[in-house]
């Protein structure tokens, strides 16, 4: 995809409206997600045709992630205003489900852990974690 057509894609996505389908690298939406990771933005589905998303999630993220902080907080919610379900830390790994993009610019994954957490959280544990502090 050409970067021209970018900008329009993450405004769209930056402004609340729900993406069409597209393709894109992982590279361009920001520094954390700098891998060769290929992004499917979708509409995301109903309540109910996909019970165990949350309502929050507005777009579609299915790709393998892995923490890059020193520590960072899994939350119950898309910010931080939402309580810590406990910590993740450099290494623990996950499975990415959907994203909400945040005024500001910050982009708000919503996380299922692959495996145990550093810090004893069970592996299947959801949550949500901001993108920066990913890759």
């Amino acid at each position: 995809m050409p970067i021209a057509s970018i900008s329009p894609l993450r405004s769209r996505i930056f402004s609340g409206l729900r993406a069409p389908r597209k393709r894109l690298t992982a590279a361009l939406l920001g520094p954390a997600l700098i891998a060769a990771t290929t992004v499917t933005l979708v509409q995301a589905p109903t309540a109910s045709a996909a019970t165990t998303w949350p309502s929050a999630c507005t777009i579609s993220a299915d790709f393998n992630v892995s923490v890059t902080a020193s520590s960072a907080n899994l939350r119950t919610g898309p910010g931080t205003s939402y309580t810590s379900k406990g910590m993740l830390y450099r290494g623990d790994d996950a499975r990415s489900v959907c994203m909400v993009p945040k005024s500001g610019g910050t982009i708000w994954l919503y996380i299922k852990l692959t495996t145990r957490s550093q810090s004893g959280l069970a592996k299947g544990t959801l949550g949500w974690i901001r993108y920066d502090l990913i890759q």
